[in-house]
């Protein structure tokens, strides 16, 4: 303890007690001024039912703001997060993440430059090129959020959504997992590759299981037949799988 400079380091099975959350380490240099505390080496963080893991954390206790710009893993009960810099905001249970950021759920995997995760709702809300990767299905947007805890996801800017089949794209995509359910809004285009076959519009919805798509709102179908191509027009366009 240093009284003039109003600091403290520790060694040695350190831990810092603050609310909610327990930071634990092995090395701390607190500056008593600033409230600030630099933990470095196996530092893990717990809050609830979160836990992160990193090499070196700083934790204002007066803000109760944590960051790590070396590289962190995040672990709940339904995901498991890693990114290179994450800032943790414990009053409002909000972690924003940057650089490399990967989101591993059981069902799916998801990449993206910038993430924002409330951990009370499990709600990402992501500001970058992101992409969500399944057995199913692949997604890709730059704006959007996905509610983890129910399988529900809005995406934004360059949005679109493919299987091994089709492929759907527009300003804006709804998808709830659980039922298959999919609805675009604005600059539509839904695309069957097998039957070479393309569906454009304003509005759309999608039932990703029984293969089943809605396209108005200036609706129109091209169709590759041989060497010519056919154009349809009609208010609402419906299209169902035939297998």
């Amino acid at each position: 303890l240093n009284s003039e400079s109003n600091s403290v380091n520790a060694y040695g099975h350190v831990r810092i007690n603050s609310g909610s959350v327990v930071i634990n380490g092995e090395v701390l240099n607190y500056d008593g001024d600033a409230r600030n505390a630099v933990m470095h080496r196996n530092v893990t963080m717990t809050d609830n039912k979160i836990t992160l893991t990193t090499d070196l954390l700083t934790f204002n206790t007066r803000t109760n703001v944590g960051t790590y710009t070396t590289g962190g893993k995040i672990v709940d009960t339904a995901n498991v997060l890693t990114s290179q810099i994450g800032y943790y905001y414990a009053n409002r249970r909000q972690f924003f993440f940057k650089k490399n950021v990967v989101l591993v759920n059981k069902k799916y995997t998801m990449h993206s430059d910038t993430l924002m995760y409330n951990t009370e709702t499990d709600v990402s809300y992501f500001y970058g090129p992101t992409t969500i990767v399944s057995k199913e299905n692949f997604i890709y947007c730059e704006n959007g959020w996905y509610d983890t805890r129910n399988d529900v996801a809005q995406f934004n800017k360059n949005a679109y959504f493919k299987n091994k089949e089709q492929k759907l794209s527009g300003d804006s995509l709804y998808y709830d997992r659980k039922t298959g359910y999919g609805k675009a809004l604005y600059n539509i285009t839904a695309i069957d590759t097998v039957q070479k076959i393309t569906v454009k519009g304003d509005y759309g919805e999608y039932w990703e299981k029984s293969g089943q798509t809605l396209v108005t709102k200036q609706a129109e179908l091209i169709q590759a037949i041989e060497k010519d191509t056919l154009y349809l027009h009609a208010d609402t366009l419906k299209a169902f799988t035939d297998t």
